[in-house]
Parts: C-alpha cells; structure tokens; sequence
C-alpha cells in the first residue's frame, strides 16, 4: 500500500486568496490609493498656481488669479471683524511645532483633506464655517503673500527686459514696441506696479 503525500499548507497557499474575494479588496485599496494620489497631485498644483509659485502661468491668468483672491480676501477681512481674537496668543515657535508634528503624521487620506479645505477656503468657499480666529488671520496673511507673488511674477518679464535694455543700450521689444528713452510709458507702468506693491 502506497501513503499518500499530504501538503502542508503555508501561509500563503493555505487559502486561496482570489476564492475568499482578498484579492479584489487589495485591487480595490489600491485603485483608491491611486486616484486618492492624483487628487493629491492635483490640488498641490492648483494650490502652487493659487498662491504664485507656478512658473507656467500666463498674464491673463495672473490678472484673473489677483482679482480672484482680492475678493476672497475681502470675504475673509470681512469674516475676521465677525469673530473675536483669543485671549492668549501662542508663540510662533509651538505653532511650527505643532503644524511639523501633525504633517509628519499625516496620511495620504487627511493631506488630501487639507488640501482639499486649504482650496475650498483660498476660493473663497467655507469661510463663514471658520470659528477660529487664529485660522482666519493665518488665511488672510496667506492670501496677502499669495497676491504679493502673483504680481512680483506679473512683474518680473517687464523688469527683465528693462534691465536688459538699460544695461547693453539694445534696443528690445514688449508687446511689439521697442524700449528707448521716448517709450516712458512703459517705465512708469513698471514704477506704479513696484509702488502697489
């Protein structure tokens, strides 16, 4: 009589992961990991053109980003005189503190959140629901440098050009005009445009 061979089963093989359904509960997790990521992707870059610091924005847009966040603004100027500042003002340093240690710990759900809010609030949406009045100087101070930014970049191809006309004495077009000593105009637009800063 001959004895069978018998398997032993290892952890792995024991079950067949595809038969119980565990296979598609992994696809599946991984599907949202995925699309979850491009959010995330998504809403940091909208965040960079929001707040200056994408180099591949046009003038147009620029205008339009800059009357976009003065409106905000003036929503959250509004909203700041509605609620009371606290009493005890925390020091700048366990604010970094705080603000370090909670983006260390921070998954990929609840960065995606506060991106999501940070947007939602930089377009002028949700402000009404901010209670604290720390929050809504932060958001104010935030949209202040993000329009800072913005017009330091609407700026800076008109300044280039500039200096690089005064400095080799070429002679350079903007917009199709040449820079010369008659072409005054031009200066005076970059001169206003320095001083609303």
């Amino acid at each position: 009589m001959k004895k069978k061979k018998t398997r032993v089963p290892c952890n792995f093989c024991e079950f067949s992961s595809s038969r119980y359904g565990f296979d598609q509960s992994l696809q599946d997790q991984d599907k949202e990991e995925i699309v979850l990521r491009k959010q995330v992707m998504r809403l940091r870059s909208l965040i960079r053109r929001m707040t200056g610091r994408d180099d591949d924005v046009s003038f147009t847009e620029l205008q339009e980003l800059t009357s976009h966040l003065e409106n905000v603004q003036r929503i959250v100027e509004d909203h700041m005189n509605k609620i009371m500042p606290p009493d005890q003002v925390e020091s700048k340093q366990l604010k970094m503190e705080r603000e370090f240690e909670r983006r260390k710990s921070e998954s990929l759900q609840s960065e995606f959140e506060r991106l999501r809010i940070y947007n939602e609030r930089m377009n002028g949406r949700g402000i009404e629901s901010m209670s604290c009045y720390h929050d809504v100087v932060q958001l104010d101070s935030q949209i202040t440098y993000a329009l800072m930014s913005l017009s330091e970049q609407m700026t800076r191809p008109l300044e280039e050009q500039l200096c690089k006309a005064e400095l080799g004495k070429h002679v350079v077009k903007i917009y199709g005009k040449p820079i010369t000593d008659e072409n005054k105009e031009l200066r005076r637009s970059v001169r206003l445009a320095k001083k609303k800063e």
